[in-house]
C-alpha cells in the first residue's frame, strides 16, 4: 500500500444467542472466541491510532447495524474498495472506528472484505461556524438559538431567521446579552410570508461576512409549529397551499443554495431537521399534512446519500409530544386533542416534553452520543438516553 501507514488493532466480534438481536453494546459483546485482536496497516491520515472500538464508561448503543441481509436494506451505506487484508470468519463482522466520522463495519457477505462505511457522526461544536437558524416562533426556536449559539467557537457567525419580526428582535436581544460579541455575531432576517427569501438573506449574510472563514457550517430548520405545538392540518385550499410553501419549498430552496454557496465550498455541512415523529405517519386529521412532513424528510434523507461524499452530514430529530401542545378547534368548532390524533395509547403515556429539554436531547445526540446521517432521531428512542 502506498504512503506511510500505521498498525490499526481491530476486534472481531461475533454476536452471541442471547444478546439482544437489535442492539450493540459495551465490551462483553465485542468478542471472538478462540482468536486474537488483529492487526491492519492502513493509510496513516485515514484511521486514528487509538484502538477500534472505545466504548466509554456508558454503554453505547447502535440500532441494528451487525444483522441479517434484510436489516441491512434499512441502512444508508457507501460501499467502497476494500482496505488491506481483513476478512472476517463466518459468522464475525469486524468493526474499525474512524476519526470521529464514520464506523466501518466488515460484514459477512457473498462478496469477502466488503467494507461498509457507516456515517456514525459526534460533533465537536466548538468551531469556528456559520449557522442558519430558519423558524425561532415556534416553542422551540429560543432555546434552540440560545443553546446551539453558546456552543459555537470564536468567529462564528448566526444568521436567526423567521417571519415574525417582534419575537426576531426579542431572540436577538436575548443571543446578544447572553453571550460574548466577540464570540459569536448575530444577524436577523424576517422571512416573508411564504418564506422564499431564505436563500436570499442568507446570500447577504455570507456576502457582508465574505472575510470571515468557517470551518463548519450548520442549517438548522425550524420552521412552522406543527412539530411542536399545533396538531391541526391547515382546512383550506389557500392555507395548504401557504403550509405547502413554509413547510416544503422554502426549506429545500435554502438548503439548496446553502449546499451550492461558494462562500462555503469546502466547508464541513450539517443540516438538522426538526420533524415529528407522529406527523410522518398517516392520522386522523391529518392526511395532507402528513404528507407534507413526509416529503420533508425524504427531501432530506435523500440529501444524506447524495451530498455523504461532500462531507455533508444530515439529522432529522423529532422533538416528542411537546408540552406546549394545545387542545384546538376546526372549522366547525370541533376540538381536536392529542389523544384524538394518536390512537397507540403508549405514545400518550410518554411524558410532555419542554423545549429545552428537546433541546439538551438534540445537543447530546450531536456531542457525546453519535448519529447515522439520514436517519431519523426520536426524543423517545432509548439508544441514546
Amino acid at each position: 500500500m502506498a504512503g506511510k501507514t500505521i498498525t490499526v488493532r481491530i476486534m472481531a466480534r461475533q454476536q452471541s444467542q442471547t444478546d439482544d438481536p437489535g442492539l450493540i453494546s459495551g465490551p462483553s459483546c465485542i468478542k471472538a472466541p478462540g482468536r486474537h485482536p488483529r492487526e491492519l496497516r492502513v493509510p496513516e491520515n485515514v484511521y486514528s491510532e487509538t484502538p477500534v472500538y472505545n466504548i466509554p464508561n456508558r454503554v453505547q448503543v447502535y440500532r441494528r447495524y451487525i444483522l441479517g441481509e434484510s436489516e441491512k436494506k434499512r441502512l444508508s451505506f457507501a460501499k467502497q474498495s476494500p482496505v488491506g487484508e481483513a476478512g472476517p470468519e463466518p459468522g464475525i463482522s469486524t468493526v474499525l472506528q474512524l476519526q470521529g466520522t464514520a464506523t466501518v463495519f466488515y460484514l459477512n457477505s457473498k462478496q469477502k472484505n466488503q467494507r461498509i462505511i457507516m456515517a456514525a457522526k459526534r460533533m465537536d461544536l466548538n468551531k469556528r461556524t456559520f449557522l442558519v437558524l430558519s423558524g425561532t416562533s415556534n416553542p422551540l426556536g429560543q432555546s434552540l438559538a440560545l443553546e446551539f449559539c453558546k456552543r459555537l467557537g470564536t468567529g462564528s457567525l448566526a444568521l436567526i431567521l423567521d417571519e415574525d419580526d417582534q419575537k426576531l428582535m426579542k431572540l436577538k436581544d436575548l443571543l446578544q446579552n447572553e453571550l460574548k460579541s466577540e464570540t459569536v455575531k448575530v444577524k436577523t432576517g424576517q422571512l416573508d410570508e411564504n418564506h422564499s427569501n431564505g436563500y436570499l438573506l442568507m446570500e447577504q449574510a455570507l456576502e457582508e461576512s465574505k472575510d470571515m472563514r468557517f470551518e463548519r457550517s450548520i442549517v438548522l430548520h425550524n420552521e412552522g409549529e406543527t412539530a411542536t405545538e399545533v396538531l391541526l392540518e391547515p382546512q383550506t385550499a389557500q392555507e395548504w397551499q401557504l403550509y405547502v410553501r413554509k413547510q416544503l419549498y422554502g426549506p429545500v430552496a435554502l438548503s439548496q443554495k446553502w449546499l451550492r454557496s461558494k462562500c462555503l465550498e469546502k466547508v464541513e455541512k450539517l443540516a438538522v431537521n426538526v420533524t415529528s415523529s407522529l406527523l410522518v405517519r398517516p392520522l386522523i386529521y391529518g392526511g395532507l399534512l402528513c404528507s407534507c412532513k413526509r416529503a420533508r424528510d425524504m427531501y432530506f434523507r435523500a440529501m444524506a446519500a447524495e451530498e455523504a461524499r461532500s462531507g455533508v452530514s444530515v439529522l432529522s430529530f423529532s422533538p416528542g409530544l411537546m408540552a406546549g401542545h394545545l387542545t384546538q378547534c376546526d372549522v366547525n368548532g370541533n376540538e381536536i386533542r392529542v389523544e384524538d390524533v394518536v390512537a397507540n395509547k403508549k405514545l400518550l403515556q410518554l411524558p410532555r416534553i419542554q423545549p429545552m429539554q428537546a433541546t439538551m436531547k438534540l445537543l447530546n445526540i450531536l456531542e457525546e452520543i453519535s448519529f447515522v446521517s439520514g436517519h431519523d432521531v426520536d426524543y423517545y428512542d432509548t439508544f441514546v438516553l
